[in-house]
Order: structure tokens, then C-alpha cells, then sequence
């Protein structure tokens, strides 16, 4: 949704200006918290998370795109290593 990938923008945004990519793995994490308890599996943030990935180099210079990936390929493992 679009909201949704607003919010991802922007924690990738202040993870990039902050240049701490745990404060986007830890957003993440915190979201994932909140969309398994609503019934969502983890696997619906991941696929997010990777189409983001694939369509960053539309929306951000060079140097911010390496970073983007940088943090949600951080972000996806996190998420992955979360026992359901």
C-alpha cells in the first residue's frame, strides 16, 4: 500500500541521514511485531521489502540507492532469521 511504503521511505531515509542502518532493521523488526499479531505472515514485509529493492533506483540518487539496499538486505535477513 501506498502508505505503508511512505513510512518504509522514510525510515530508510532516517536510517540513511543517520548513517545506522540497525535503525531500519529495527523498524522492521518492530513492524513485523505488529503485522504477526494481526495475522500477517513475515513473508508479506520480505516481499515488500524486495520490491522496494528492485524499484529504489527510480526514486533516489547513486549513493542513496546502495545505502537503501544496504539496509533493507539488512532489514529482509533480520526478518528471515525470526522464528514464527
Amino acid at each position: 500500500c501506498r502508505e505503508d511504503n511512505q513510512h518504509h521511505f522514510h525510515s530508510l531515509e532516517t536510517a540513511y541521514q543517520m548513517k545506522q542502518e540497525k535503525i531500519y532493521v529495527d523498524y522492521a523488526l518492530w513492524l513485523n511485531g505488529i503485522l504477526v499479531k494481526h495475522g500477517m505472515d513475515k513473508q508479506h514485509l520480505i516481499d515488500n521489502f524486495e520490491r522496494i529493492e528492485r524499484r529504489i533506483k527510480e526514486k533516489v540518487d547513486d549513493e542513496k540507492e546502495e545505502a537503501f539496499k544496504t539496509y533493507l538486505q539488512a532489514a529482509i535477513q533480520a526478518v528471515n532469521e525470526i522464528s514464527e
